[in-house]
């Protein structure tokens, strides 16, 4: 009995794509005419198509053009403000009528493979929070699927939509308060190397420098263990506290300032009697009972509320990138929320000079 035929192996984009020495990704954009690539590529793959016999395949595409109503959302797992932004896009996601589909990146290189994940299952758009990765990459994924960064704004990313927080008025807002209760001097603990750091640390500055208060910088990060240690190392070189040292701590984000407070009771230091503190962004765990951190608050509902509505306009546009319009870049005013652990200076801190002049 003579052996059954083998049916022929199907030629699939990725081998158009090696015979025209090209990539998969512009191998297809060439065979729908898109206008980024050149008539010479497009030649090229054209032709390496009619000598492979290629032909496309329509269930795969029917397939990937089923709307799903899946939004994809790429976050830095361990951030507290990431967990409550989350929560916040996903309802501003089902107000309109999508599912999220969270992938958080346990390191900022895994950012692209948690996008590429999303994609394959066949999410309309995406969303990535405060991304690390390189412009170029992110700039891909945007030509790929409709993409909202929210975050420190992106420059080198012109067609991409951007939601920002603009902390000027927050800190404003604090430095203000700082000044009317008397505090002097005060001790910024900035964050992780990156776009968000240096412009949070420059609009601190400016509302310093205004208000007449002496800003003294440490480096810290972006989480608890960062925060307490950058205070414990303040309080013995004397940045902080008597008899000459900062009255007051403003951490680079709430998960920074709760390390920072923890830190000080351990050291037997009340908060705000002995030492004011403040966060930055608003996150859910430090409104809790018994901790009270004062903090800018980002309007994190505001920004996934905006982040969402410009990611469904954006799905809802051809893919045709002729007719796509240019990346918006919206800015969401912060304020400052009092809580318990912001209060007047002590007295050690007012008995050692008294404020500048600011006019």
């Amino acid at each position: 009995m003579g052996s059954e035929a083998k049916p022929p192996r199907v030629v699939t984009i990725r081998d158009v794509a090696i015979s025209a020495g090209v990539s998969p990704a512009t191998a297809s954009r060439a065979l729908h005419h898109d206008t980024r690539i050149t008539p010479a590529t497009t030649a090229k793959v054209e032709s390496a198509a009619v000598a492979l016999d290629y032909r496309p395949d329509v269930r795969a595409r029917q397939i990937r053009l089923v709307d799903t109503r899946l939004i994809g959302l790429v976050t830095h797992s361990g951030q507290d403000h990431h967990n409550s932004l989350a929560n916040a896009i996903r309802e501003a996601a089902r107000a309109n009528g999508y599912d999220l589909l969270p992938a958080p990146a346990t390191m900022p290189y895994l950012e692209i493979g948690c996008s590429d994940m999303l994609i394959s299952k066949r999410v309309r758009g995406l969303i990535l929070v405060d991304p690390r990765a390189a412009e170029t990459l992110l700039q891909e994924i945007s030509e790929r699927l409709p993409t909202v960064v929210i975050g420190a704004p992106h420059p080198g990313l012109p067609g991409v939509d951007q939601v920002y927080s603009s902390n000027s008025e927050g800190f404003d807002q604090a430095c203000a308060a700082l000044r009317e209760y008397r505090h002097r001097r005060l001790l910024a603990l900035n964050g992780p190397p990156g776009a968000s750091a240096s412009k949070r640390l420059e609009q601190i500055s400016v509302a310093a420098q205004r208000y007449g208060l002496d800003l003294t910088v440490v480096s810290a990060g972006d989480s608890e263990s960062a925060g307490s240690d950058a205070v414990n190392q303040a309080l013995a070189s004397g940045l902080l506290g008597p008899p000459g040292g900062a009255s007051c701590v403003v951490a680079y984000n709430d998960q920074c300032g709760l390390g920072a407070l923890i830190a000080m009771l351990r050291k037997g230091l009340r908060v705000p009697e002995d030492i004011s503190l403040i966060g930055v962004d608003g996150s859910e765990r430090a409104a809790s009972s018994g901790i009270e951190l004062a903090t800018v608050d980002k309007q994190l509902d505001r920004m996934a509320a905006v982040a969402v509505e410009l990611l469904v306009e954006r799905m809802g546009q051809a893919s045709d990138v002729k007719t796509r319009r240019k990346g918006r870049l919206v800015g969401v005013k912060s304020q400052l929320c009092l809580r318990q652990s912001l209060g007047s200076s002590p007295a050690w801190a007012v008995a050692g000079g008294v404020l500048r002049d600011t006019a």
